[in-house]
């Protein structure tokens, strides 16, 4: 059960890291889980809101580049929620995502730095609003 009221998002094909995420985050956290960009966007762009979206930048079908490209096109609010995951952080540019690019963070990343992240990105959302 949730003990704070915030929805994530994660999507990554490798159902392995993409568990382990998620059975780290379920205990704070809303969590919903996917494998691809694709039904992703389908989601989001039907009308569901997350508070941080963590998504892979290596996936199977759309990229984690593609996938934020697609959102900050389409649904601003939103981009600015994503965090981008990578194994190779030193291989991705500021060009993959533009001027206004989404957090990266490499791969493994604790469970803690997760959430004070999320936080963070609640926080700021709260001050905004």
């Amino acid at each position: 059960m949730p003990v704070a009221n915030l929805s994530v998002l994660v999507i990554d094909d490798d159902d392995m890291v993409r568990r382990a995420i998620v059975r780290g985050l379920r205990r704070r956290y809303e969590v919903t889980e996917l494998r691809d960009a694709e039904t992703a966007l389908v989601l989001i762009h039907g009308g569901q809101r997350f508070d941080a979206i963590l998504c892979d930048l290596n996936l199977t079908g759309m990229s984690g580049s593609d996938f934020f490209l697609n959102l900050e096109a389409n649904n601003d609010e939103q981009a600015a929620r994503v965090i981008i995951l990578t194994g190779n952080i030193g291989a991705v540019g500021a060009a993959d995502f533009g001027e206004n690019g989404p957090l990266l963070l490499e791969k493994p990343v604790s469970i803690a730095k997760l959430e004070g992240l999320i936080r963070d990105l609640a926080d700021g959302a709260a001050r905004a609003a």
